[in-house]
């Protein structure tokens, strides 16, 4: 069994402990009148323990498939868009693609109005890196810009996180981009 199987046998477990001793408890025999209202009450109670749980469970992948000594998370925020907006970013770690994500126009409003994307989560070894962020979008005339940016960055040992903010340049009617290490 792969440890990815395991991980997800972990996972019904954990969900069925901590779903179906409310379920036990919840069911009393009531009115009928009261039956839909007792319904809605144990289903609003099973929906929350679920999301806790998928939570906790999420954040245990993340701790199995990561370990916090090696993970590097890279976040992206964008600022304003008056002169670019932001369609995809592909991550680029020492010259192998990794991840590309597409953003539609509710996501790209949510970034715009403060909103970080966590755009990559992997386990690093320590040392120098190549970190390479192709972004993709238009400009306002709705020409498609493509630009990739370069970060040289040394990893030491614990979690890294950084963070890349895409932001308009006044000066030179353009998009900018800013690489930032706020842990690690």
């Amino acid at each position: 069994m792969s440890v990815k199987q395991l991980i997800k046998l972990a996972a019904l477990s954990l969900l069925f402990v901590q779903v179906a001793p409310s379920l036990a408890s919840e069911i009393v025999m009531t009115k009928s009148s009261d039956v839909k209202e007792k319904q809605t009450i144990v289903d609003q109670k099973i929906k929350l323990k679920t999301l806790n749980t998928v939570k906790d469970v999420r954040q245990l992948i993340e701790d199995v498939a990561y370990p916090e000594k090696n993970r590097i998370k890279v976040y992206l925020s964008h600022a304003q868009a008056k002169y670019f907006m932001l369609k995809k970013v592909t991550v680029v770690l020492d010259g192998v693609d990794k991840t590309e994500q597409t953003y539609n126009e509710t996501e790209q409003l949510a970034l715009i109005r403060g909103g970080s994307n966590r755009v990559y989560t992997a386990s690093v070894a320590e040392g120098y890196h190549e970190l390479v962020l192709v972004f993709e979008g238009k400009d306002r005339d709705s020409n498609i810009i493509k630009k990739a940016e370069t970060w040289l960055f040394d990893k030491k040992a614990g979690e890294m996180i950084i963070v890349i903010k895409v932001d308009d340049n006044e000066a030179t009617i353009r998009p900018e981009f800013r690489f930032k290490v706020i842990k690690g």
